[in-house]
């Protein structure tokens, strides 16, 4: 899978500095942007347009469910994963109608994303 750019939206900026440094170290894009929350990513999304978008569903100002739903013609090249702690079964079938097909539980490591490559890939 060729993968130029990614996009990380948590409103942890730690998690999205550790996630971020994660992913350089595996040389897996040109470009990780990150973005604190739904509407910094929505503006980022009309900048450029990422390969792989990691989105976490709870944060502030504009959430992952509010991102998706603002953004719901996203184009078909995007795979969305979504950031997970703990969501409800209605929340999970909520996110398959907007055609999230990934999921990765909190906190991003290199095994999860190895894995998640494979499965997008493969």
């Amino acid at each position: 899978m060729k993968i130029d750019r990614i996009l990380l939206v948590d409103d942890n900026e730690a998690s999205n500095f550790l996630a971020r440094s994660i992913l350089q170290d595996m040389d897996l894009a040109a470009h990780v942007d990150t973005a604190k929350n739904g509407e910094e990513a929505t503006h980022k999304l009309e900048e450029n347009t990422p390969d792989l978008l990691f989105l976490d569903m709870k944060m502030p100002v504009m959430d992952g469910f509010q991102f998706l739903e603002r953004n719901n013609q996203l184009p078909d090249s995007i795979q969305v994963i979504s950031l997970t702690t703990n969501l409800t079964p209605p929340e999970l079938a909520r996110l398959k109608d907007y055609g999230v097909r990934h999921f990765m539980e909190k906190p991003i490591t290199r095994p999860k994303v190895e894995a998640l490559i494979g499965k997008i890939s493969g």
